[in-house]
C-alpha cells in the first residue's frame, strides 16, 4: 500500500470511533484491530476502511504479529492508536523494534509507566506537591484489617492486564471493615494481594469529576482537553471500556 500513511487504531471501543472519525474526515486512511469482547460499533464506521483481529500473547508476539501485518499489507509509516492501556504498554514495551516500521501516539516505557501504574503515578503527585486520595498498598488480609482506614472507601486495580469481574467494575465501594475485608480478599485472588489500591472515596458523583488529556512535545502541551464526567455508567465509577451484556461466539 502506498501514498499517504495511515492509522492502525488498536481497539474498538468508544475511543476509536473519535479517533477514524477525525482522522477520515481529514483523508486518513484508517484501519481497526479488534479484540474479543470490545464494542462493534467502531468497526461499522464508513472511516474504518478495513477490520482486523488484534494479535495477542506477551508483548513480543503482538509485536512480532504488528510487524508482520506491516509487511504484508505495505504499512511502513503508519501510526499507531492505542486506545487503552493494555495495547499502549505493549507498544511502549516494544518502542524500539516498532519504530522501524510505525510511528507513535503514545510514549516509550520511561514515561509511559508512570501512567500505567497507579502506585507510580502516586509517587509522582506527591513529588510535584500535587494532592491525591489516601492511599495504601496492603499485601496481606491482616494488614487490611489493621489499617486505620477511612470510609467509604475503594479498592481498585493497579494495572488490568486481564479482564476479570474486578478489571472490568474498574473499583469496588466499600462503606465499612467487613465489606472492605471481603471485598480485598476477592480482589486479590482475582489480580493478586500486589496489584490492589485502597483508597478514600471523594465524594461527588460524576458531576464532580474531571478527565484531563494533553498532546504533548519535549514537555510543552501543543493542545488539551478537559471534560467534566457528567454522565457515565455506572454512575459511581464508570466502565473504563464496553462491557459486552452476554458472552460473543
Amino acid at each position: 500500500m502506498g501514498g499517504v500513511p495511515g492509522a492502525l487504531i488498536i481497539g474498538s471501543n468508544l475511543r476509536a470511533i473519535g479517533i477514524a472519525r477525525s482522522l477520515g474526515r481529514r483523508g486518513v486512511e484508517t484501519w481497526l484491530l479488534y479484540r474479543s469482547g470490545e464494542d462493534h460499533s467502531a468497526r461499522a464506521s464508513r472511516y474504518v476502511r478495513r477490520a482486523i483481529r488484534a494479535p495477542d500473547g506477551d508483548s513480543g508476539s503482538q509485536r512480532d504479529e504488528l510487524l508482520a501485518m506491516a509487511a504484508r499489507h505495505r504499512l511502513e509509516g503508519w501510526t499507531l492508536f492505542p486506545t487503552d492501556d493494555e495495547p499502549a504498554a505493549m507498544i511502549a514495551h516494544e518502542h524500539e523494534p516498532l519504530a522501524t516500521c510505525f510511528s507513535f501516539t503514545s510514549p516509550g516505557w520511561d514515561v509511559f509507566r508512570y501512567a500505567y501504574r497507579k502506585r507510580l503515578t502516586h509517587i509522582v503527585a506527591e513529588r510535584i506537591g500535587i494532592p491525591y486520595p489516601w492511599t495504601r498498598y496492603p499485601r496481606t488480609l491482616l494488614e487490611v484489617a489493621e489499617l486505620e482506614c477511612p470510609f467509604p472507601a475503594v479498592l481498585k486495580p493497579d494495572v488490568k492486564p486481564e479482564p476479570n469481574r474486578f478489571t472490568l467494575d474498574k473499583a469496588w465501594r466499600a462503606n465499612d471493615r467487613g465489606s472492605l475485608l471481603a471485598a480485598w480478599n476477592e480482589a486479590a485472588r482475582l489480580v493478586g494481594p500486589s496489584a490492589v489500591t485502597l483508597q478514600e472515596l471523594i465524594p461527588g458523583g460524576g458531576e464532580a469529576q474531571y478527565s484531563f488529556a494533553a498532546l504533548c512535545q519535549n514537555g510543552v502541551a501543543l493542545a488539551t482537553l478537559v471534560a467534566r464526567r457528567s454522565r457515565q455508567y455506572p454512575r459511581d465509577f464508570g466502565h473504563s471500556w464496553w462491557r459486552p451484556s452476554r458472552p460473543r461466539r
